[in-house]
């Protein structure tokens, strides 16, 4: 590089396509202060790639972070239902206490009877084997409108007859099964069933509705939870109530009444959130103090002409204009990103998602993240600006 390049360089004016642009933008009806804003990427054209770069990553990072967060309260919401009520035995879980005083068809038709339920299911935890594997497999027998209550599949359907079951991810992935298999169960006389895979399920290893060829294998021989559907307005607590005033052997909870992982889920990536929006924030600082401190000696003249503070302001905090159109871009990426890292975080685990856990976004959110690129940008070149208006005129020109 020239040594009087190097001398000049940020002072001495260079004719070229910043010098156009900024001629054309002179010559528009925009204020002298914005054009004057519009023009200044154009005459460093090398930093303006670099601004734009850390509000996409910035703008990127928040639409991923937001999309886990929505990802994982889905999940959260599908797994614990709030409009749902569990019961227990109590001489099947740790609960402890008298075992039901109704045979498990009539908890069922109890349940039914009362007006406001919409769904009744039971379950009945058993541990079986597959033909030609040694391998324990645990299973719930089901009866009653199990699909219904539970979360939805990731694909088929809900095993709704003998001969048929529905198997979880984590059980196709390890034994290699996949949807329209028929695997060999050992029931309780240790006889081998053909069963048909007709569903992948997320969260439960094996569900069959064959309850008579399967529940002699749990030691209770009766269903050891109870799931109830309940309609819209109705009080959980008083039907829980209700219902152990019948069967004292029932202990009743009330699905997703607990937001506690909520909240820790979402205190913990708005944090993530406002950090990286304040990192990418900083890339686009450290590139407007460059850009504002080499046009020191164009700001004192601008000044010295009248120029107020405020146009000043004006000008610096446009010449991040076409940074913000990094959140244009951003959000696809991020976007981009969810659908990748979701389906990735489910293999790590050995589970796949249902769809409804990639589909968290609308319209209004998608609007707000491309316009935080803006946000991001104006950050990044408030305190230079404001440097700048406050800069005298005299010290200026004199340091230049």
């Amino acid at each position: 590089m020239p040594a009087a390049a190097a001398i000049s360089a940020g002072s001495a004016q260079r004719a070229g396509r910043g010098l156009l642009v900024q001629r054309r933008l002179g010559g528009s009806r925009l204020p002298r202060a914005i054009s004057l804003g519009l023009g200044w990427p154009f005459a460093r054209p090398a930093r303006t790639p670099l601004m734009m770069s850390a509000v996409v990553v910035g703008v990127a990072t928040v639409t991923l972070a937001i999309g886990m967060t929505g990802s994982t309260l889905t999940f959260e919401g599908l797994s614990q239902r709030s409009d749902q009520v569990s019961f227990t035995t109590g001489d099947g879980s740790s609960l402890g206490g008298p075992a039901p005083i109704h045979t498990v068809a009539q908890i069922m038709d109890m349940m039914r009877a009362q007006p406001e339920v919409t769904h009744v299911a039971a379950d009945a935890p058993i541990a079986t084997h597959i033909a030609g594997s040694t391998a324990k497999i645990w299973a719930g027998v089901t009866r009653g409108d199990y699909g219904a209550i539970q979360a939805p599949l990731v694909q088929g359907r809900w095993a709704t007859a003998p001969g048929e079951v529905t198997v979880d991810s984590e059980y196709l992935h390890q034994f290699g099964f996949t949807i329209g298999q028929t695997i060999r169960m050992l029931d309780a006389s240790g006889k081998e069933l053909p069963e048909t895979i007709v569903g992948e399920a997320p969260g439960w290893h094996i569900a069959t509705p064959d309850w008579q060829s399967f529940i002699g294998l749990n030691d209770q021989g009766r269903a050891m939870t109870f799931y109830v559907g309940l309609s819209r307005g109705t009080d959980p607590a008083a039907f829980i109530a209700a219902v152990q005033r019948q069967d004292p052997g029932l202990h009743g909870a009330v699905e997703g009444g607990s937001q506690t992982t909520e909240k820790i889920i979402i205190s913990i990536v708005s944090t993530l959130t406002i950090m990286l929006s304040i990192v990418a924030s900083l890339g686009v600082l450290n590139t407007v103090v460059l850009n504002t401190r080499e046009r020191r000696r164009d700001l004192g003249m601008l000044k010295a002409i009248r120029m107020t503070p405020r146009q000043v302001i004006a000008m610096v905090m446009t010449s991040t204009a076409l940074g913000a159109v990094g959140g244009l871009i951003g959000v696809p990426l991020g976007m981009l990103a969810h659908r990748i890292v979701i389906p990735l975080t489910g293999h790590a685990i050995h589970d796949d998602f249902p769809d409804s856990m990639l589909h968290v976004w609308n319209s209004g959110a998608l609007v707000l993240l491309a316009l935080s690129g803006s946000a991001i940008a104006a950050m990044g070149a408030f305190l230079p600006s404001l440097r700048a208006a406050r800069a005298p005129v005299a010290e200026v020109l004199r340091t230049e």
